[in-house]
């Protein structure tokens, strides 16, 4: 995550250094991040006595052997290390990358490694004072959220109760959604809430699934951006208000990634947004079928094509008479050319007699577009299925103040 040159506030994965970038707090948000992190520390599983049996068991074998017992291991060590001195270089290769790998994925799952300083930006992330109780529980709460957004879990949209146990009607979940960010964010506030606040179908992109065609460097990014988003949705599904300095958060992100919309400071197109975020969360496209129906000869290559889109375009009408459609049956009145399962015509004083239909239909997801003119033309559209990996989901009764709250607590 590369914020700006000018940016020196705080960042949910900082990688800079402390002494050039500190985060000052006061004297009641110490003792606000000081007894965070007592309660943490506290809900922390601890090892069980059989764990440590077995490594305390461990370590006495090598005094219960005897001499002559490790005289015969260390021989047979040494013959064993020459005939593996060969391969061990081989080995190495695969496995300083491996290593890497592992690092790489267990500091993104570590809170403490991603960044050391989380809970001082949390703090100022979500403009906390004080050290009461409520702080303290505040800042718990969204730690955890945080911790699940590591492990690759986000708050599933099936549920309707903050609390396990409820105790008021203020305990069902309502979308409370984003802070507008300079007043200009909605289209990235609307994007996000129609993707993935009520429906499921875009969750499968958000998972912790690696696409290995990209660069290391650029994959450490992507997973940075999808924890972020995960924390987002799963803040968004919980009915918590997101300020707007987490959406900023998520602005630096996608700037670092390319996308320069989300720091212009003005409105910007959603379907822009939607085509970046597609591309970077490797989005499955489209396969459209295109075929050109004419009276001249077949030609193969120009006639019959398989293109690829990101999204299918349809154009939205401003007003539809429904009434006249269903008695005149063909759509001769000056009407826009989106009505599914009717025709329309495009109001043309020259050409009456041209019909645009677009037709749906019921199998597997198709649509079929029809036009009929000077040139008959056919489109089919096939949705692509995406993978069939399935996000972890956990219901936000399980991160708020309710019980088992270390049920999800990291390792």
């Amino acid at each position: 995550m590369k914020a700006p040159d000018s940016y020196m506030g705080v960042l949910l994965f900082d990688s800079r250094d402390p002494k050039k970038y500190p985060i000052k707090l006061s004297t009641d948000q110490k003792k606000l991040k000081s007894t965070t992190q007592q309660l943490i520390a506290s809900l922390t599983p601890t090892p069980s006595p059989s764990q440590q049996q077995s490594s305390y068991s461990a370590v006495s074998n090598l005094f219960t052997s005897g001499p002559s017992a490790f005289k015969k291991d260390k021989e047979k060590e040494k013959d064993k290390d020459k005939d593996k001195d060969k391969e061990k270089d081989e080995r190495d290769r695969d496995s300083d990358k491996e290593k890497e790998k592992d690092n790489t994925e267990k500091d993104l799952k570590n809170p403490t490694v991603s960044n050391p300083r989380i809970l001082e930006t949390f703090i100022h992330l979500f403009g906390l004072e004080t050290s009461s109780p409520k702080d303290v529980n505040t800042l718990y709460k969204f730690y955890r959220f945080w911790c699940a957004s590591l492990e690759g879990k986000m708050v599933t949209n099936k549920g309707y109760l903050k609390l396990r146990y409820p105790t008021s009607k203020s305990d069902e979940i309502e979308l409370n959604g984003m802070d507008n960010w300079k007043n200009v964010m909605c289209y990235l506030d609307a994007l996000l809430v129609s993707m993935f606040y009520s429906s499921s179908n875009f969750d499968f992109l958000l998972d912790s699934h690696v696409d290995e065609s990209l660069s290391p460097d650029l994959q450490i990014e992507i997973e940075q951006l999808k924890v972020i988003l995960r924390f987002i949705v799963s803040l968004l599904r919980a009915g918590e208000y997101i300020p707007f300095t987490i959406m900023k958060q998520l602005c630096i992100m996608l700037s670092s990634l390319g996308c320069d919309l989300t720091l212009s400071y003005t409105q910007q197109d959603s379907l822009q947004l939607y085509e970046f975020l597609a591309e970077c969360l490797s989005l499955p496209l489209i396969t459209i079928k295109l075929d050109i129906i004419h009276s001249g000869k077949l030609n193969v290559k120009d006639d019959l094509r398989l293109i690829e889109e990101r999204a299918l375009l349809i154009s939205v009408p401003t007003s539809i008479n429904y009434n006249s459609i269903a008695e005149n049956g063909s759509g001769s009145e000056s009407r826009s050319n989106s009505k599914a399962d009717g025709k329309a015509a495009e109001p043309n004083q020259n050409n009456d007699d041209k019909n645009v239909t677009l037709k749906g239909t019921t199998t597997e997801g198709a649509t079929n577009v029809s036009m009929n003119g000077g040139e008959d033309k056919k489109a089919t559209s096939t949705n692509a299925k995406g993978p069939t990996t399935e996000i972890p989901t956990v219901s936000s009764s399980d991160l708020d103040e309710g019980s088992n709250r270390e049920t999800l607590l990291p390792p």
